[in-house]
């Protein structure tokens, strides 16, 4: 197949979930929020007693002093900066010491609310300012852990004296005098150790997984796992990665000294057992087995605890090895994420002065994050939650420098897949409270990709290990959202995917199988590189087959590919990319019966290898091969990914021009981005035949199949983008605004501009009308009953 559909509609429409907290309370319709004409600074505020309310229900309501309130008041629950009205009552007030108060019985949701007091009146005009009410506990959604209602949740602290202030894991900042009444010094003892109903079902049935969990105490919520060190592995220095064992006898005992350690420290509502990876690339079974052999143990030894994959990337000052290292961690999580209840990745924020640029470590991280995404995806009710927990930097200070660059990763991070993070605090408030306000459109959403890639194989040499995670770079600086591509053709699909793949100097005899099967079951596969050896480095022809070409090795040497097809490569015909030649290709003649005929663009179907790129000397630099029902894209001679100085601003696009024009080729991109202006400063800034670069896309659809298109502006300076998306959508709006778009539909695909500021971030959202749109992100999360 092409992963995902490039038909939006078709394939948002299944993942609609049901979920038990869409239900309004007590007989009372979610309601737009009253708009009031009084200015917010001349209210008096409402005051509460409880500001976190536990398994305790009834809550206090305090009238400003010095006021006496009406009779029959009006008191309705919102939830927290979102105009769902959930429930209401009315009651009057009793003086209680020279202060009127009334008491409310509470059943709720855990979640974030807003109580008001509102007027009779048409509007319902708020009387004064609200009272935010917490009501700690999770809710669990399809691949999502919502704590206290927030995809935002603050970590435990390591010292067990109070903070001076708690920001209830949304910014929300509580006083001081507050939070030492409310959190205590201890935990409370009646709490469970492990929180309950956390372990994901593995049977494949399809379920729905919605369940509320509210938690003993009267404090929020907060992110505690049981951590445990490196794993205990027999045979860790073998050879062969399949003989690599848990030691079971040593893992059990660490379990249980590390379970026997938190009783007795007093640990309470943990949220699982983090359980660390190795330290070293293994083949996919040996994985499997390896995390197969942990679940078990697990399981009898805390009962009922979630299995956390606990996914940490090594730092810069560990080596050279990080790249292919990071490929490594991209392996462990899609083989081991399947087995596990969540995953936990620990990733460093950027640091102040750093611009948002994706650089390769922070590429690579994003690489994990698809990982652990496409396996959630695949899961029954995308039952997989994906949390990052930011890793603070003794150097690091709190400046306001340091916002934009955290914000900006934070949100390619949750675009790309994560579904929750851990600590950030008050740098990530602006779009977090944007998310938070939006978050129907959120939870159960998608993520939408275009053309996968395949990692190299294990076999390949250490100098192209790390070539995806380059790769990935140049397709995102293009606007393409690529995937962790699979060779293995899933069962309800009928096509297979789209990949690219650079493979090195060896390639063994099972990949080249799953490629070739790839293509004959309908997909598009780009192979860059000509292995010529075996898994045993030996001279093999396998290859060779694979292509139908005559390969031989030549002295390595820079050369240039000139773009030959006009159908490929439109208006660049012509341009010249550079290449390092270390071989000469000739293709085979085919011997093939079929008919040919004319495609859409009224071009010869594919029945014979056909030239679309030759290098300088006149030998074929790019073939295109027909195999099956279709077929491989063969460039025999590597791409300089990478940038330096030697390389010219005409030689970076050309090569931006080229996989531009590969990806477009294999696989139609969902969303364009132009530059709105072909003015010279635009085209020497970034114009690649009028792809904007320097401009990161992220694509998700809500669970009724609203489009979320997050653009990422990498260069330090402002710029004004045309962006086409194949939406079918009349009404846009900004996110972080509240703003309506001016959209041009024309068809299927609707169209508008839109100013990113200097490396900025701008979120869309697009439906067929403002009305749909409105409906989805006002509806109601939460369920509550007041009486």
């Amino acid at each position: 197949m092409s992963f995902f559909r490039t038909v939006l509609v078709a394939y948002v429409m299944p993942c609609t979930i049901v979920s038990g907290a869409l239900v309004p309370g007590v007989g009372t319709q979610a309601q737009t929020p009253p708009h009031s004409s009084v200015a917010a600074a001349l209210l008096p505020a409402l005051e509460l007693q409880r500001s976190i309310s536990g398994r305790e229900t009834i809550v206090t309501l305090r009238w400003p002093e010095g006021m006496m309130p009406q009779a029959r008041t009006r008191i309705a629950l919102f939830e927290r900066g979102r105009p769902a009205r959930l429930a209401e009552v009315r009651r009057d007030w009793t003086n209680q010491n020279g202060r009127w108060q009334t008491t409310l019985r509470l059943e709720a949701d855990p979640g974030q609310y807003e109580l008001r007091v509102l007027s009779d009146d048409k509007a319902r005009t708020p009387l004064l300012l609200p009272s935010a009410l917490l009501v700690p506990g999770l809710d669990r959604e399809p691949g999502w852990w919502l704590f206290n209602g927030s995809p935002f949740v603050e970590a435990t602290p390591q010292s067990s004296e109070p903070a001076a202030a708690s920001t209830l894991a949304t910014g929300t900042t509580i006083p001081s005098a507050i939070t030492s009444a409310i959190t205590p010094t201890t935990p409370t003892p009646v709490a469970p150790l492990f929180v309950p109903g956390l372990q994901r079902d593995l049977n494949r049935r399809a379920k729905t997984v919605s369940a509320n969990r509210l938690i003993s105490g009267d404090a929020p919520l907060r992110w505690n796992v049981l951590s445990l060190p490196p794993l205990p592995l027999q045979n860790a220095a073998a050879p062969a990665l399949s003989d690599v064992r848990l030691d079971v006898t040593a893992f059990r005992a660490q379990l249980t000294a590390a379970l026997r350690e938190a009783v007795a420290r007093g640990e309470r509502n943990l949220a699982g057992v983090a359980v660390p990876a190795p330290r070293f690339q293994e083949a996919s079974a040996a994985n499997t087995a390896l995390m197969r052999a942990v679940r078990q143990v697990v399981n009898e030894a805390a009962p009922g605890a979630a299995l956390i994959l606990d996914v940490r990337f090594p730092s810069a000052e560990e080596g050279p090895g990080e790249v292919l290292t990071q490929d490594s961690v991209a392996r462990w999580t899609e083989a081991s994420a399947p087995l596990c209840d969540a995953v936990l990745l620990h990733i460093a924020p950027q640091t102040a002065g750093a611009a948002s640029t994706l650089s390769p470590a922070v590429a690579a991280r994003l690489w994990a994050v698809k990982a652990a995404r496409r396996i959630a995806e695949e899961q029954p009710a995308y039952d997989l939650p994906i949390w990052v927990q930011w890793e603070e930097s003794a150097a690091r200070t709190a400046s306001a420098a340091n916002s934009s660059p955290r914000a900006a990763q934070a949100l390619d991070l949750f675009m790309a897949g994560t579904t929750g993070f851990i600590g950030g605090e008050g740098e990530l408030l602006a779009w977090q409270r944007m998310v938070e306000r939006n978050l129907s459109l959120f939870v159960g959403s998608v993520t939408l990709e275009d053309a996968g890639l395949l990692p190299a194989p294990a076999v390949a040499s250490m100098a192209t290990g790390g070539d995806v995670v380059e790769l990935y770079r140049k397709l995102r600086s293009i606007g393409r959202i690529p995937l962790l591509a699979r060779t293995q053709l899933p069962r309800d699909e009928r096509r297979a995917e789209s990949i690219m793949v650079r493979l090195g100097d060896q390639a063994d005899q099972s990949t080249l199988n799953a490629l070739r099967a790839v293509a004959s079951a309908g997909g598009r596969v780009y192979i860059e590189g000509a292995p010529l050896r075996d898994e045993k480095k030996q001279l093999s022809a396998a290859f060779a087959t694979l292509v139908n070409a005559t390969i031989t090795e030549a002295a390595a040497k820079p050369s240039t590919m000139v773009l030959d097809d006009v159908w490929t490569f439109g208006t660049t015909r012509g341009a010249a990319v550079p290449i390092e030649q270390r071989v000469v290709a000739a293709m085979k003649p085919m011997l093939s019966n079929a008919r040919k005929k004319k495609d859409a663009r009224g071009v010869d179907e594919l029945t014979e290898p056909r030239v679309l790129a030759k290098l300088a000397d006149g030998s074929p630099a790019l073939i295109q091969i027909p195999i099956g029902d279709g077929q491989i894209l063969w460039s025999p001679n590597p791409v300089p990914l990478g940038t330096s100085p030697a390389q010219t601003t005409q030689a970076v696009a050309a090569v931006e021009q080229f996989y531009a024009a590969i990806a477009g080729l294999i696989q139609p991109a969902l969303v364009q981005v132009r530059e709105a202006s072909a003015s010279a400063e635009n085209n020497a800034n970034g114009s690649t035949s009028g792809i904007a670069r320097g401009v990161r896309v992220a694509l998700r659809a809500s669970p009724k199949g609203t489009l979320l298109l997050g653009l990422f502006n990498e260069s330090n300076r402002e710029r004004s983008v045309l962006v086409e998306a194949q939406a079918g959508a009349e009404a846009a709006l900004d996110l972080a605004l509240d703003e309506d778009v001016a959209v041009r539909r024309r068809g299927f695909s609707s169209a508008f501009e839109a100013t990113l500021p200097a490396g900025g971030w701008k979120l869309f959202a697009l439906a067929a009308s403002r009305r749909v749109l409105e409906d989805e992100r006002d509806a109601p999360r939460l369920k509550v009953r007041l009486r």
